[in-house]
């Protein structure tokens, strides 16, 4: 059972990814789900929007997108998140801070695959605080 991380971006590596991974294990625990396999992969917003038009039909690049293999409480599932869309938001909205922003977006594909929802306002709040809540406990 591992998390796993690759980049196809061409000028993006996750650093840091042992303390990414015993982070998001300490999340998948205190969720009560056990790990299988996740992987991340790294990718140009080119890619993923390729992935968007071809999984969901949306013509636009986007910052993540997770696709959800759990069984019963067992989390296994496969997470693309588009690097320049991420950045291109951390000046947007997280006052340039890309670790950060980078951070936030991990959790979220994983928060997904414990179950949480952001499709309305009241499930994007809670997918919110969760985020924060979980960000708080990262120590990079």
């Amino acid at each position: 059972m591992a998390i796993t991380y690759r980049s196809k971006h061409p000028s993006y590596q996750l650093k840091h990814q042992k303390k990414y991974t015993e982070w998001l294990n300490k999340v998948i625990l205190d969720c009560n789900k056990t790990l299988g396999e996740i992987s991340y992969t790294f990718v140009t917003d080119d890619e993923i929007e390729k992935i968007n038009i071809d999984f969901l039909g949306h013509y636009y690049p986007t910052d993540i997108i997770t696709f959800d293999h759990s069984f019963l409480n067992q989390i296994n599932g496969e997470i693309f998140i588009g690097v320049d869309t991420v950045f291109g938001n951390a000046h947007e909205y997280a006052k340039g801070e890309e670790q950060y922003e980078m951070s936030r977006v991990i959790v979220h594909g994983l928060l997904h695959l414990v179950g949480y929802l952001d499709s309305t306002e009241e499930q994007q709040r809670t997918m919110r605080e969760r985020e924060n809540f979980y960000l708080n406990m990262l120590e990079i």
